[in-house]
């Protein structure tokens, strides 16, 4: 693991479960290399409930990772979190693999307060568990609150609001987006690793809008 400068940890009884080969640097908190740097308070890990890491992660500058107590967060293989992404588990938030979440997004499972249905005199539940499937990509500044399921290799749009079970009605390989977020286009995929460096340095050196498959 490499703790970068202005990281604060707090275990506060809770526990960190690493359920995947260790290797150096495996785990990066509080690094600093993206394009866009805004501002950033220090990194903070809150842990009093559970953390299972399940692969490599990095988080950015300013990152706020919070777990209550009996919460649990699951972190999949690869997953990177922008400068100042806030993450609040009361209950439980799935991360699949792959994940990508930009700057100044935020998760949280829990409205936090409770409101009374006068008409019908009751109240609901709070907290519901969230879950974000493999290869999703979260535009900046994007809230995905409580109850919120996403099908593998979703694009979500800068900010979005998601706020439901969208794996019924919204295919993978699709862009969504708006608040509330709604299906935009389908067909769609960000690209990563090899595929995206060759994309990357063709458009640097050619004079071109488009670049083909073959």
């Amino acid at each position: 693991m490499f703790i970068f400068k202005q990281v604060k940890l707090h275990l506060n009884n809770g526990k960190v479960n690493i359920n995947c080969p260790v290797y150096r640097g495996m785990i990066k908190i509080g690094i600093s290399k993206e394009i866009v740097t805004t501002s950033a308070e220090p990194t903070e890990l809150h842990i009093s409930g559970v953390l299972n890491v399940n692969g490599s992660f990095t988080s950015g500058l300013g990152c706020k990772f919070i777990i209550e107590e009996n919460a649990v967060l699951d972190i999949g293989e690869n997953s990177r979190f922008g400068r100042n992404c806030k993450i609040l588990v009361t209950k439980k938030v799935y991360l699949a693999n792959h994940i990508r979440m930009a700057f100044e997004s935020q998760i949280m499972d829990s409205n936090f307060h409770y409101i009374l249905d006068i008409e019908k005199e009751c109240v609901q539940n709070i907290e519901r568990n969230i879950e974000i499937n493999d290869y999703c990509w979260i535009g900046n500044r994007t809230t995905i609150m409580k109850g919120t399921k996403t099908p593998k290799q979703i694009i979500i749009a800068s900010n979005s609001l998601l706020n439901k079970d969208y794996t019924l009605t919204i295919p993978p390989c699709s862009i969504m987006g708006e608040i509330p977020a709604k299906l935009i286009k389908t067909g769609y995929v960000r690209l990563h690793g090899e595929k995206e460096w060759e994309v990357d340095s063709f458009f640097k050196k050619m004079n071109s809008d488009v670049y083909y498959f073959k």
